[in-house]
Protein backbone atom coordinates (compact mmCIF):
# COMPACT_ATOMS: atom_id res chain seq x y z
CA UNK A 1 0.00 0.00 0.00
CA UNK A 2 2.85 2.37 0.83
CA UNK A 3 4.56 1.62 -2.49
CA UNK A 4 1.26 2.12 -4.35
CA UNK A 5 0.84 5.48 -2.62
CA UNK A 6 4.41 6.40 -3.56
CA UNK A 7 3.73 5.57 -7.21
CA UNK A 8 0.57 7.70 -7.14
CA UNK A 9 2.57 10.63 -5.73
CA UNK A 10 5.23 10.03 -8.37
CA UNK A 11 2.63 10.25 -11.14
CA UNK A 12 1.65 13.64 -9.72
CA UNK A 13 5.33 14.66 -9.74
CA UNK A 14 5.15 15.06 -5.96
CA UNK A 15 8.60 13.58 -5.49
CA UNK A 16 9.10 14.59 -1.85
CA UNK A 17 5.80 12.98 -0.90
CA UNK A 18 6.78 9.92 -2.98
CA UNK A 19 9.99 9.52 -0.99
CA UNK A 20 8.14 9.90 2.31
CA UNK A 21 5.80 7.04 1.38
CA UNK A 22 8.79 4.89 0.45
CA UNK A 23 10.46 5.69 3.75
CA UNK A 24 7.31 4.59 5.56
CA UNK A 25 7.24 1.38 3.54
CA UNK A 26 10.76 0.57 4.63
CA UNK A 27 10.01 1.39 8.25
CA UNK A 28 7.01 -0.94 8.10
CA UNK A 29 9.10 -3.87 6.84
CA UNK A 30 12.89 -3.73 6.98
CA UNK A 31 13.05 -6.95 4.95
CA UNK A 32 11.46 -5.14 2.02
CA UNK A 33 14.59 -3.06 1.44
CA UNK A 34 15.20 -4.54 -2.02
CA UNK A 35 11.61 -4.20 -3.21
CA UNK A 36 11.32 -0.63 -1.92
CA UNK A 37 14.71 0.33 -3.33
CA UNK A 38 13.98 -1.08 -6.77
CA UNK A 39 10.64 0.75 -6.89
CA UNK A 40 12.35 3.96 -5.83
CA UNK A 41 15.08 3.59 -8.46
CA UNK A 42 12.53 2.91 -11.18
CA UNK A 43 10.60 6.03 -10.32
CA UNK A 44 13.76 8.14 -10.04
CA UNK A 45 14.80 6.93 -13.47
CA UNK A 46 11.36 7.74 -14.86
CA UNK A 47 11.70 11.28 -13.51
CA UNK A 48 15.23 11.56 -14.95
CA UNK A 49 16.66 11.92 -11.45
CA UNK A 50 19.88 10.20 -12.45
CA UNK A 51 22.00 11.12 -9.45
CA UNK A 52 19.33 9.99 -7.00
CA UNK A 53 18.77 6.76 -8.95
CA UNK A 54 22.52 6.16 -9.01
CA UNK A 55 22.79 6.53 -5.22
CA UNK A 56 19.79 4.23 -4.66
CA UNK A 57 21.09 1.54 -6.97
CA UNK A 58 24.65 1.64 -5.64
CA UNK A 59 23.27 0.92 -2.19
CA UNK A 60 21.18 -1.93 -3.54
CA UNK A 61 24.15 -3.27 -5.52
CA UNK A 62 26.27 -3.34 -2.36
CA UNK A 63 23.57 -5.47 -0.71
CA UNK A 64 23.22 -7.86 -3.66
CA UNK A 65 25.71 -7.33 -6.50
CA UNK A 66 24.39 -10.30 -8.48
CA UNK A 67 20.69 -9.40 -8.45
CA UNK A 68 19.82 -9.34 -12.20
CA UNK A 69 17.33 -6.50 -12.07
CA UNK A 70 19.52 -4.31 -9.85
CA UNK A 71 22.44 -4.83 -12.24
CA UNK A 72 20.20 -4.03 -15.21
CA UNK A 73 18.91 -0.79 -13.67
CA UNK A 74 22.40 0.23 -12.55
CA UNK A 75 23.71 -0.34 -16.07
CA UNK A 76 20.90 1.83 -17.44
CA UNK A 77 21.81 4.68 -15.05
CA UNK A 78 25.53 4.41 -15.79
CA UNK A 79 24.83 4.43 -19.52
CA UNK A 80 22.72 7.57 -19.28
CA UNK A 81 25.33 9.24 -17.04
CA UNK A 82 28.08 8.17 -19.46
CA UNK A 83 29.97 6.69 -16.50
CA UNK A 84 32.07 4.50 -18.74
CA UNK A 85 34.62 3.46 -16.09
CA UNK A 86 31.98 1.95 -13.82
CA UNK A 87 30.00 0.51 -16.70
CA UNK A 88 33.16 -1.21 -17.95
CA UNK A 89 33.52 -2.93 -14.56
CA UNK A 90 29.87 -4.00 -14.78
CA UNK A 91 30.16 -5.56 -18.26
CA UNK A 92 31.17 -9.06 -17.04
CA UNK A 93 28.08 -9.23 -14.78
CA UNK A 94 25.85 -7.96 -17.57
CA UNK A 95 27.16 -10.72 -19.83
CA UNK A 96 27.04 -13.54 -17.27
CA UNK A 97 23.58 -12.62 -15.96
CA UNK A 98 22.21 -12.07 -19.49
CA UNK A 99 19.90 -9.31 -18.29
CA UNK A 100 19.87 -7.46 -21.62
CA UNK A 101 18.69 -8.47 -25.06
CA UNK A 102 21.64 -9.27 -27.37
CA UNK A 103 21.15 -6.10 -29.44
CA UNK A 104 20.93 -3.94 -26.29
CA UNK A 105 23.98 -5.63 -24.80
CA UNK A 106 25.91 -4.99 -27.99
CA UNK A 107 24.92 -1.31 -27.97
CA UNK A 108 25.89 -0.85 -24.31
CA UNK A 109 29.17 -2.71 -24.75
CA UNK A 110 30.25 -0.69 -27.79
CA UNK A 111 29.22 2.64 -26.26
CA UNK A 112 31.13 1.81 -23.08
CA UNK A 113 34.28 0.75 -24.88
CA UNK A 114 34.14 3.68 -27.30
CA UNK A 115 33.98 6.08 -24.36
CA UNK A 116 36.79 4.33 -22.52
CA UNK A 117 39.01 3.97 -25.59
CA UNK A 118 38.67 7.68 -26.41
CA UNK A 119 39.46 8.57 -22.82
CA UNK A 120 42.65 6.47 -22.92
CA UNK A 121 43.72 8.05 -26.21
CA UNK A 122 43.19 11.53 -24.77
CA UNK A 123 45.14 10.74 -21.60
CA UNK A 124 48.02 8.69 -22.97
CA UNK A 125 47.59 7.87 -26.64
CA UNK A 126 48.18 4.39 -28.01
CA UNK A 127 50.14 3.17 -24.97
CA UNK A 128 47.24 3.64 -22.55
CA UNK A 129 44.81 2.32 -25.14
CA UNK A 130 46.78 -0.93 -25.52
CA UNK A 131 47.09 -1.27 -21.73
CA UNK A 132 43.31 -1.02 -21.37
CA UNK A 133 42.79 -3.63 -24.09
CA UNK A 134 44.92 -6.14 -22.19
CA UNK A 135 42.79 -5.61 -19.07
CA UNK A 136 39.49 -6.33 -20.81
CA UNK A 137 37.86 -9.70 -20.12
CA UNK A 138 38.59 -12.30 -22.80
CA UNK A 139 34.87 -12.77 -23.42
CA UNK A 140 34.67 -9.07 -24.39
CA UNK A 141 37.80 -9.09 -26.56
CA UNK A 142 36.42 -11.99 -28.61
CA UNK A 143 33.47 -10.03 -29.99
CA UNK A 144 33.94 -9.07 -33.64
CA UNK A 145 32.53 -5.57 -33.16
CA UNK A 146 34.90 -4.95 -30.25
CA UNK A 147 37.89 -6.23 -32.24
CA UNK A 148 37.07 -3.84 -35.06
CA UNK A 149 36.49 -0.93 -32.67
CA UNK A 150 39.89 -1.44 -31.05
CA UNK A 151 41.70 -1.61 -34.41
CA UNK A 152 39.91 1.56 -35.49
CA UNK A 153 40.84 3.32 -32.25
CA UNK A 154 44.50 2.42 -32.71
CA UNK A 155 44.22 4.10 -36.11
CA UNK A 156 42.61 7.17 -34.52
CA UNK A 157 45.46 7.21 -31.98
CA UNK A 158 47.84 7.61 -34.95
CA UNK A 159 49.39 4.19 -34.36
CA UNK A 160 48.82 2.53 -37.71
CA UNK A 161 51.72 0.16 -37.08
CA UNK A 162 49.98 -1.33 -34.04
CA UNK A 163 46.64 -1.32 -35.85
CA UNK A 164 48.11 -3.17 -38.83
CA UNK A 165 49.81 -5.78 -36.64
CA UNK A 166 46.60 -6.33 -34.68
CA UNK A 167 44.55 -6.74 -37.86
CA UNK A 168 47.10 -9.09 -39.42
CA UNK A 169 46.96 -11.33 -36.36
CA UNK A 170 43.18 -11.58 -36.51
CA UNK A 171 42.89 -12.01 -40.27
CA UNK A 172 45.45 -14.81 -40.11
CA UNK A 173 43.05 -16.69 -37.81
CA UNK A 174 39.69 -15.72 -39.26
CA UNK A 175 38.58 -13.50 -42.12
CA UNK A 176 36.70 -10.35 -41.12
CA UNK A 177 35.41 -8.02 -43.86
CA UNK A 178 35.34 -4.92 -41.63
CA UNK A 179 38.94 -5.46 -40.53
CA UNK A 180 40.04 -5.99 -44.12
CA UNK A 181 38.35 -2.74 -45.14
CA UNK A 182 40.15 -0.87 -42.35
CA UNK A 183 43.45 -2.54 -43.26
CA UNK A 184 43.21 -1.03 -46.73
CA UNK A 185 42.55 2.46 -45.37
CA UNK A 186 45.35 2.77 -42.81
CA UNK A 187 48.89 3.90 -43.69
CA UNK A 188 51.50 1.15 -43.96
CA UNK A 189 55.17 1.96 -43.41
CA UNK A 190 56.45 -1.10 -45.30
CA UNK A 191 53.85 -1.49 -48.00
CA UNK A 192 55.76 -4.03 -50.10
CA UNK A 193 55.78 -6.53 -47.19
CA UNK A 194 52.10 -5.73 -46.59
CA UNK A 195 51.30 -6.52 -50.21
CA UNK A 196 53.02 -9.89 -49.93
CA UNK A 197 50.95 -10.74 -46.87
CA UNK A 198 47.75 -9.48 -48.48
CA UNK A 199 48.37 -11.60 -51.55
CA UNK A 200 48.20 -14.72 -49.34
CA UNK A 201 44.74 -13.65 -48.18
CA UNK A 202 43.83 -12.91 -51.78
CA UNK A 203 44.65 -16.49 -52.74
CA UNK A 204 42.25 -17.76 -50.07
CA UNK A 205 39.46 -15.20 -50.40
CA UNK A 206 39.31 -15.18 -54.18
CA UNK A 207 36.92 -12.55 -55.53
CA UNK A 208 35.64 -11.28 -52.23
CA UNK A 209 34.86 -7.62 -53.16
CA UNK A 210 36.10 -6.32 -49.81
CA UNK A 211 39.35 -8.20 -50.38
CA UNK A 212 39.63 -6.75 -53.89
CA UNK A 213 39.03 -3.20 -52.64
CA UNK A 214 41.64 -3.68 -49.94
CA UNK A 215 44.15 -4.81 -52.56
CA UNK A 216 43.34 -1.78 -54.71
CA UNK A 217 44.04 0.59 -51.83
CA UNK A 218 47.27 -1.14 -50.89
CA UNK A 219 48.55 -0.96 -54.48
CA UNK A 220 47.53 2.71 -54.63
CA UNK A 221 49.61 3.40 -51.50
CA UNK A 222 52.54 1.68 -53.23
CA UNK A 223 51.89 3.90 -56.29
CA UNK A 224 51.41 0.84 -58.48
CA UNK A 225 48.65 2.55 -60.46
CA UNK A 226 47.98 -0.20 -63.00
CA UNK A 227 47.43 -2.91 -60.39
CA UNK A 228 45.36 -0.54 -58.24
CA UNK A 229 43.16 0.35 -61.22
CA UNK A 230 42.58 -3.34 -62.00
CA UNK A 231 41.52 -4.23 -58.46
CA UNK A 232 39.27 -1.17 -58.14
CA UNK A 233 37.51 -2.02 -61.40
CA UNK A 234 36.97 -5.67 -60.48
CA UNK A 235 35.80 -4.71 -57.00
CA UNK A 236 33.12 -2.20 -58.05
CA UNK A 237 31.84 -4.60 -60.68
CA UNK A 238 31.55 -7.29 -58.03
CA UNK A 239 29.91 -5.02 -55.45
CA UNK A 240 29.17 -1.34 -56.23
CA UNK A 241 30.62 1.02 -53.65
CA UNK A 242 30.28 4.82 -53.76
CA UNK A 243 33.61 5.46 -52.02
CA UNK A 244 35.41 3.03 -54.33
CA UNK A 245 33.95 4.71 -57.43
CA UNK A 246 35.28 8.05 -56.19
CA UNK A 247 38.72 6.66 -55.39
CA UNK A 248 38.97 4.96 -58.78
CA UNK A 249 37.87 8.12 -60.62
CA UNK A 250 40.52 10.16 -58.79
CA UNK A 251 43.13 7.51 -59.60
CA UNK A 252 42.16 7.61 -63.28
CA UNK A 253 42.55 11.38 -63.29
CA UNK A 254 46.01 10.95 -61.75
CA UNK A 255 46.81 8.49 -64.56
CA UNK A 256 45.54 11.08 -67.05
CA UNK A 257 42.73 8.76 -68.18
CA UNK A 258 40.21 11.57 -68.28
CA UNK A 259 37.45 9.86 -70.26
CA UNK A 260 37.60 6.79 -68.04
CA UNK A 261 37.51 9.03 -64.99
CA UNK A 262 34.38 10.76 -66.29
CA UNK A 263 32.73 7.39 -66.91
CA UNK A 264 33.55 6.33 -63.37
CA UNK A 265 32.20 9.55 -61.89
CA UNK A 266 28.96 9.12 -63.82
CA UNK A 267 28.44 5.49 -62.82
CA UNK A 268 29.31 6.31 -59.22
CA UNK A 269 26.90 9.25 -59.14
CA UNK A 270 24.05 7.17 -60.55
CA UNK A 271 24.75 4.47 -57.98
CA UNK A 272 24.78 7.03 -55.14
CA UNK A 273 21.36 8.33 -56.25
CA UNK A 274 19.56 5.16 -57.32
CA UNK A 275 21.48 2.53 -55.30
CA UNK A 276 21.46 0.33 -58.38
CA UNK A 277 24.73 -1.05 -59.68
CA UNK A 278 25.74 -1.16 -63.33
CA UNK A 279 28.79 -2.57 -65.00
CA UNK A 280 31.70 -0.17 -65.32
CA UNK A 281 33.58 -0.72 -68.57
CA UNK A 282 36.78 1.26 -68.93
CA UNK A 283 38.46 1.98 -72.25
CA UNK A 284 41.55 -0.10 -72.77
CA UNK A 285 43.09 2.66 -74.88
CA UNK A 286 41.60 5.76 -73.30
CA UNK A 287 41.39 9.00 -75.26
CA UNK A 288 43.27 11.63 -73.32
CA UNK A 289 42.27 15.25 -73.09
CA UNK A 290 44.14 17.78 -75.11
Amino acid sequence: SYIAAAKAAHMQEAYDRRDEWLKLALQYDQKAHLAVGVSQAEMQLGANQLEQAYATLKNLWKLNSKHPYVVKLLARVLYRRESWDELLDLLPDLLSLAVLKPEDMNRVELATLTGMFKKQIKEGGSIKLQALWKRLPVVVREHKEVVYLYAQMLHEANDDVASAQFIQGHLAQQWHDSLADLYGRIHHANNSAVLQEAQKWRDVQGNNPVMLLMMARLYRQQQLWGAAKHYYEVSVNQAPNAQAYLELAELLELMDEIENAQRCYQVGLRYSIYQKGERLTLLTSPIRSA
